[in-house]
Parts: C-alpha cells; structure tokens; sequence
C-alpha cells in the first residue's frame, strides 16, 4: 500500500507532521490534499470489514496506526482473526478478478507479517475453492488437467475468464443489436411488399373492368351496379 502511496506522491501523509519541511507547512491546503487522496487510496484497498473496523479514523497517519495494530502486531488473537479470514476466503462477486486478488493478498501478506507462511500450493487451493459454483468446470479443468498448481496459474486462469466473458457480452449485445435490426428491416419489407401487392391488385382489377362491357348500359368498364338509379 505505501508503494502505491509513494507513486501517487503522497506518501508523505504516513509521517508525523512535526517532520514536515518548513516548505510543506507553508502550504496547509496542499498538505490537506496530500491527506484526502492518501486516506482515500486507503479506504479503497480495504475489505468492507476492516473499512468498518477503522471507520472512526479520519486521518491518514491514525487510518495508518490503526491497520499496523490490526495487521502488524504479532498476537495470537490477531494471527487467529487473519487464519479464519484466509480459510473462509470467497470470491465476491460484485467486485471483479483484480479487486477479489487484492483482497486475498492483503490478507496472505498481513500472515507473513504474523510469521505465518504458506506453501504456494496450499494458497492456490484455497484461492481454487474461493470460487463460486460458475467457475466449477473451470475448477476442475485446472484440478485435473495440471500436475503442479501455483497461485499465478489460478490467477491467470481466473483473469482469462473475465476477458472471455466481456468480450461474450460485447460480442452477444452486437449479435442480438443486428438480429433486432434484421427483424425490423424484414418487417418493413413485407409491409411494403403487401402493401405493393395490394396497389397491384387493384390495378389489375381495374384494369379487368375496364376491359368488359355492361349488359345492360352496352359500356365498357361501367355495370348497371356502378350506377346511384
């Protein structure tokens, strides 16, 4: 979190103001932006149970302090709460592949602080049965067509399946757009096509009467049926 800090040049905002430059504390409303978007890119990186947990932290530096004791301190209570997140860990499905691997991170780092470590494998199977019931064919293609399993292969194959289904959903709102246009356009068709047929047989029509001879008027294209009398 502090390297995404330092690229958004406010990782100043984790030190204590006393040590600020003379320079930074002459500028109080660029210190209070520093602190904004340093608090917030925080906030962000967080699940919503720790965001609940610190939710009465309104500084940078004290959001900071607060997670060092929530994360960083070495107690058993502490290693105990991050082993049953670790072990209860799913995918959340309103948030997307990168959001739902952050998350799995923070809490594997937060164990490694805690001098708890885990084989690669063994976090790539508790990343594979994170997934939900959707990803089950993907599970078991990974499952038994490997020999080896690492969490980069889980990763990539999880990433893969994103692209995969946007793309589906792009490629089935473009399918549907040309079949809802193809019945539109077939519709105008046969409306016009009907609508000639009928102008033609009225033609014909005409054109049949005008060719016979009344019985009893003796006139072509008139019938005594024609007549008001």
């Amino acid at each position: 979190m502090r390297v995404i800090l330092v690229q958004q040049r406010v990782a100043k905002a984790l030190d204590d103001p006393v040590t600020f430059s003379d320079e930074l504390k002459a500028k109080p409303t660029e210190i209070e932006d520093m602190n904004e978007i340093a608090y917030s890119s925080i906030i962000l990186h967080l699940s919503d149970n720790i965001v609940r947990q610190v939710d009465s932290v309104k500084t940078t530096r004290t959001l900071w302090t607060a997670l060092d004791a929530l994360f960083l301190t070495k107690t058993l209570p502490n290693k105990i709460y991050l082993l049953e997140k670790l072990f209860s860990f799913k995918m959340d499905p309103g948030k997307d592949v990168e959001g739902n691997l952050s998350d799995f991170s923070i809490i594997v780092k937060s164990l490694a602080h805690n001098d708890k470590k885990f084989d690669d494998e063994d976090l790539a199977v508790i990343l594979l049965n994170s997934l939900p019931e959707s990803y089950r064919e993907m599970k078991n293609a990974i499952k038994y067509g490997r020999d080896t399993l690492t969490q980069a292969i889980v990763s990539d194959a999880l990433k893969s399946r994103e692209l995969e289904l946007k793309r589906g959903n792009i490629t089935h709102s473009r399918e549907e757009s040309l079949f809802v246009r193809g019945r539109l356009e077939k519709k105008e068709f046969n409306f016009h096509n009907k609508k000639g047929r009928r102008k033609s047989k009225m033609r014909s029509k005409s054109k049949d009467k005008s060719d016979k001879k009344c019985y009893h008027y003796g006139k072509l294209g008139y019938f005594k049926k024609d007549s008001f009398d």
